[in-house]
């Protein structure tokens, strides 16, 4: 798989925040990402999987005192704290895994296949 163009990346979500390596729920080692505004990206990884993370973009997210209450609750941040790029990713996010949108099975303990629906539209 051919990794996304930074410069495409930043068109769509931005300059590039940070780049931090992350834990993710259920896999042991950690992944080095690069982070958007609303999508984190792991190009390649020790595995050889490409690894990607969409969430709400801070605009949407300062437009949400509901959204934001949940995160300060989640990751016990102060009623004064100011919300990061980071701390909605930890909260709001959908991975997929070599394109392939994914889920943690409590029963299996592994990311399966997250089912999608499709949709029509009536003319």
């Amino acid at each position: 798989m051919e990794r996304i163009k930074r410069e495409d990346l930043e068109k769509m979500y931005g300059k590039l925040i940070e780049e931090k390596d992350l834990s993710i729920f259920g896999i042991k080692k950690k992944f080095h990402f690069e982070i958007y505004d609303g999508f984190a990206y792991c190009p390649k990884s020790d595995d050889g999987k490409e690894y990607t993370i969409k969430f709400p973009q801070l605009s949407f997210i300062n437009d949400s005192v509901e959204m934001q209450e949940q995160i300060k609750e989640k990751l016990n941040l102060g009623e004064d704290d100011k919300i990061s790029a980071l701390d909605v990713l930890q909260v709001f996010n959908e991975m997929d895994i070599n394109g392939q949108r994914v889920q943690f099975s409590p029963k299996t303990h592994v990311y399966v296949p997250k089912n999608l629906w499709l949709v029509q539209v009536a003319d």
